[in-house]
C-alpha cells in the first residue's frame, strides 16, 4: 500500500491484444522474408529498432488498405481488458499503452478505452513505394541502449515522475520497461526472464488478474467480476 499516485502502463500485442499483430501480419503477408528477420531480433543479431525496420519494408504501401482489416480482425481484447480500463479511468490513475506496433493499428482497437494521445506506438510512412517506420520515441541513453524500435522505460520515465509506476506486459521487449517499473504484471514469456534476474511480479492470464493484482497493491478497489 502507498500514497503515492499509480500511472499504468501496458503493452498491447499479447498483452491487451490476445494476439501478436506484428508476427501474425509477418506470416500472414511476408511469411518467408520474415522468418530471418524475426529470428534475428529475438536472437539479437539485430536491434528491435533495427529489425522493425527491415520487417516493415517488406510491406507495399499498395497493400496498406488490406493490411489495415488485416490488423481490425485479427485477435480480440484479452478477457478483462475493457473492465480493467474502464475501472482505471474511473479511478482516476492515467493508462499509456507502450507498443512497437504501428500507431494507425492499434488506436481503432482501443477507441472509448485509452485516449489517442496515450498510445505510444511508432508511426509509418507510406509515400514510398514501401512501408518506411519513423520512430518517435528512441532510447535515452541514460535510460536504456538497448536499440528499442519504441523505448519503453524511456517513456516511463518522461511520464512517471512522481508516481508509482505498474508495467503490464509479456514479451521480451517489455523485460526493460518491467525492470523499470514500480509493480510488475506479467505473463509468459516475459515471466520467464523476470525470474532469471529475480525480479517479483504478479502473474495474470485474463485482465481479472491484473485487476487483483491492482487492488493488492492499492491502486484499485477490489474488483467484482461481471
Amino acid at each position: 500500500m502507498t500514497d503515492q499516485p499509480f500511472m499504468v502502463f501496458s503493452d498491447f500485442n499479447g498483452t491487451l491484444l490476445d494476439a501478436d499483430l506484428v508476427r501474425g501480419m509477418a506470416d500472414a503477408f511476408v511469411p518467408s522474408a520474415s522468418r530471418p528477420i524475426l529470428e534475428a531480433i529475438t536472437g539479437g543479431t539485430l536491434t528491435e529498432r533495427e529489425g522493425l525496420a527491415a520487417l516493415y519494408a517488406l510491406y507495399h504501401t499498395a497493400g496498406r488498405a488490406a493490411y489495415r482489416l488485416w490488423a481490425q480482425s485479427a485477435g480480440t481484447l484479452r478477457p478483462g481488458a475493457a473492465h480493467a480500463l474502464a475501472a482505471l479511468h474511473q479511478a482516476g490513475v492515467p493508462v499509456h499503452v507502450l507498443s512497437s506496433g504501428l500507431r494507425e493499428w492499434i488506436v481503432p482497437g482501443l477507441a472509448g478505452l485509452v485516449r489517442p494521445e496515450n498510445v505510444w506506438a511508432n508511426d509509418a510512412d507510406w509515400t514510398f513505394r514501401t512501408c518506411r517506420l519513423t520512430f518517435p520515441v528512441p532510447c535515452d541513453p541514460s535510460v536504456c541502449q538497448r536499440g528499442c524500435a519504441l523505448c519503453k522505460p524511456t517513456v516511463m520515465r518522461r511520464l512517471g515522475a512522481g508516481r508509482r509506476t505498474v508495467m503490464i506486459g509479456d514479451g521480451v521487449t517489455d523485460l526493460a520497461a518491467a525492470l523499470a517499473a514500480d509493480v510488475v504484471v506479467a505473463r509468459p514469456p516475459l515471466t520467464q526472464l523476470l525470474d532469471r534476474v529475480g525480479r517479483p511480479y504478479y502473474r495474470y492470464d485474463t485482465f481479472w488478474d491484473v485487476l487483483t493484482a491492482l487492488a493488492a497493491e492499492g491502486a484499485l478497489a477490489p474488483a467484482v467480476r461481471a
